[in-house]
């Protein structure tokens, strides 16, 4: 059992996996206040929609929301569908969930992971490993297993081949990446905002066709597992 409060002491002694998940327990405060961010948009939406002076006085569709982040933001995307009912589906953008509810209910809408492939060692693109750094990895892992093993909606899982963590991010458009063999960010951010447009448009609008979600559309730098596999 991991001390609350650890000393100095202690610390020293821990591994690097009971250093994460002591670090993530110290964010649960800033987790919560994340998706109450999510909650408090969703209300000044919601009070502009229903005030006949604003210039959105019912234009907005508040009953029919999407939530979709990079990182931590996709994390919180996915908490939110626990936490807040108004969010119908959401898409996390390599994320992990550790330090949320959602790991240990699951969740009853739709949700959509698109992860990277560099952020672990990858037997076909590395000859060394850090096994500090990998037990993190697969304890993350067992989180999203756990997590989607509880989800009563449909889920789906997609890989980019050849992509890290920056490639979700609009930073780094119009550059090119510093590894050959890593992905090439323009075609990444396609493919992503593709796979986007599918799955708000099934999960949202109701429209049939996802090309890319049934895999009857293929990329070679795609892979996606999903509730039925």
């Amino acid at each position: 059992m991991i001390p609350e409060r650890p000393s100095e002491e202690q610390l020293a002694d821990w591994s690097n996996l009971q250093l994460f998940q002591w670090g993530a327990e110290q964010l649960q405060d800033r987790f919560t206040q994340h998706v109450r961010d999510i909650s408090f948009a969703l209300d000044e939406l919601e009070a502009l929609n229903t005030n006949d002076e604003s210039i959105f006085y019912q234009r907005l569709d508040t009953d029919q929301t999407g939530a979709i982040g990079w990182s931590s933001g996709g994390a919180t995307d996915f908490q939110a569908t626990v936490d807040d009912s108004r969010i119908k589906a959401a898409i996390n953008l390599d994320g992990g969930v550790y330090g949320r509810s959602i790991v240990d209910r699951g969740s009853d809408k739709p949700l959509l992971l698109i992860e990277s492939t560099f952020t672990r060692f990858n037997l076909l693109t590395s000859d060394e490993a850090d096994p500090a750094r990998e037990e993190i990895m697969s304890y993350q892992e067992s989180l999203h297993w756990k997590m989607f093993s509880l989800t009563t909606a449909d889920w789906y899982r997609a890989k980019l081949l050849g992509s890290q963590h920056t490639h979700f991010s609009d930073l780094v458009m119009g550059f090119e990446p510093p590894d050959e063999n890593l992905l090439e960010y323009k075609t990444a951010h396609n493919i992503i905002n593709e796979l986007a447009l599918e799955f708000f448009g099934k999960y949202i609008n109701g429209n049939e066709e996802m090309p890319l979600l049934s895999r009857d559309k293929i990329y070679p730098e795609l892979r996606i597992i999903t509730k039925a596999d």
